[in-house]
């Protein structure tokens, strides 16, 4: 349920030369998905494909084939790292690894042309018993020769084209190499392959805003970009126009060391009314060595208080159940946020994304067994109930601490019980405190109670959503 803008980009690039696109939501469609895709007879059907969401993706795939000749492609950070399930699964003919929009276009051109489409940059192909393995084609790297994203590709749901908080990519790409994320892996795919961290001109991002400003109701701006800020010169330039043109409030994600008193000055004067952080853990040694954040408390400390200062609300990224990570540990994070007054504190739980830096050292520390290479029997993480995948004997506290992590964070006098309150049994009292979070999220975006209301009947809690690796497909 996740939007994803890499779907509407790709959805305009086709467009442009002539395709026809459209987007069916399994869960909005219900019983009429198969029908409607029948009567739409299209020549080519994507199905995005996801770390940890590959469950899904093949069997919506089988049951498509049932009913379908039509050649299928998976597209995602899955086929992008596990490409070998173009070898596993007897139902999958075509995947698409990395970036989307000039592969498929060629895809595309070579089908109606009864072309050979064997020999396709970025594709691996089944065909005829032997597999056509294709190297990696050069990035896109000027975003602005791009047409607009086809927003309309998802507005045709009324839940997603009403809802007044709606989010934009200014760029592709990160500068950081954080040991639990996969940005760095795809970075390193594409070594020699053109300029990774790309942005959009200010101009351009203003005018994609101001398309959907004009024709839909948008009152709170976000920006999903994993770094919305580490241009300097790039924000200088953004912050006058967007204030002019725009004039709408906004929130972005930035990294710490970004974060001074003139880049905050600048996305104040441009409308910014949210910043997020990642602080990820309180304990420094292990968020600079293990996590390779290269981060220190007075650093966290110092852009806290300018955000503050600024009367910016400051949302925090953190983890728990890190592998090695005790009871003590995870409160030094909970005690940060604290510190700094955080106004959300974000928790999630350690889920480490296969063949990260943060996977291979917990593989080769113990904390978790060998599964990467056997991904396929995992169930998908948004089948999962919250828990640790990290061999630990605090997971019982620590899954109670998941669940009181933001409550305590706002209401700081509840700190000292803290300890003893996560060694009650009371797990399911506490998984009540899910709707206590979803408050926070609401309150901090400005939703309308009835607006959030109607979104949560279709997509849930934000804990969860299926993760969105997408920004590259």
């Amino acid at each position: 349920m996740n939007e994803s803008l890499a779907l509407t980009e790709l959805s305009s690039f086709l467009q442009k030369a002539n395709h026809q696109t459209n987007i069916f939501l399994e869960k909005e469609e219900k019983n009429d998905l198969f029908i409607k895709i029948k009567k739409y007879e299209p020549h080519l059907i994507f199905i995005p494909c996801s770390i940890l969401a590959h469950n899904w993706s093949l069997n919506l795939l089988k049951k498509i084939r049932k009913s379908s000749n039509v050649p299928i492609v998976l597209a995602g950070t899955h086929p992008t790292f596990y490409p070998n399930i173009i070898e596993r699964e007897d139902d999958v003919d075509i995947i698409l690894l990395g970036e989307a929009e000039e592969t498929t276009l060629e895809l595309c051109e070579k089908l109606e042309a009864g072309k050979d489409i064997t020999k396709i940059n970025n594709l691996w192909v089944k065909y005829k018993g032997n597999i056509y393995r294709n190297d990696l084609r050069p990035l896109i790297e000027d975003l602005d020769s791009l047409p607009l994203p086809d927003r309309e590709l998802y507005y045709k749901y009324d839940f997603i084209r009403k809802f007044s908080w709606k989010k934009f990519m200014s760029g592709r790409g990160c500068v950081n190499s954080c040991s639990f994320c996969y940005q760095p892996l795809i970075r390193e795919m594409y070594n020699r392959k053109g300029k990774y961290v790309r942005r959009k001109s200010p101009d351009r991002i203003i005018l994609e805003i101001q398309y959907l400003k004009n024709r839909y109701p948008l009152n709170i701006v976000h920006f999903s970009d994993d770094l919305f800020l580490s241009d300097l010169s790039w924000l200088e330039e953004f912050s006058p126009k967007y204030h002019n043109m725009i004039n709408i409030p906004f929130s972005c994600n930035s990294s710490i060391e970004f974060l001074n008193k003139k880049s905050i000055q600048l996305l104040k004067e441009a409308g910014c009314r949210m910043i997020s952080i990642g602080i990820e853990t309180g304990f420094e040694n292990y968020r600079n060595k293990i996590l390779c954040k290269h981060i220190t408390d007075e650093m966290i400390l110092k852009a806290a208080k300018l955000i503050k200062e600024a009367d910016i609300t400051l949302v925090t990224f953190n983890m728990i159940g890190l592998p090695g990570e005790n009871i003590e540990d995870a409160l030094k994070t909970l005690k940060m946020n604290i510190q700094i007054n955080a106004n959300l504190a974000r928790v999630n739980i350690t889920a480490p994304i296969p063949n990260t830096k943060l996977a291979q050292y917990a593989l080769a520390e113990g904390f978790i067994d060998d599964w990467q290479n056997d991904i396929y029997s995992l169930p998908d993480l948004s089948e999962l109930k919250p828990q640790f995948a990290i061999k630990s004997p605090f997971n019982k506290q620590m899954l109670n601490l998941y669940y009181l992590f933001s409550l305590i964070a706002k209401f700081p006098k509840l700190f000292p019980i803290a300890y003893f309150l996560i060694n009650l049994p009371l797990n399911r009292l506490f998984k009540l405190l899910n709707y206590y979070y979803i408050y926070q999220e609401k309150k901090i975006f400005k939703i309308g109670y009835w607006e959030g209301f109607i979104y949560y009947l279709h997509c849930g809690s934000p804990k969860n959503r299926t993760t969105n690796f997408v920004s590259l497909v």
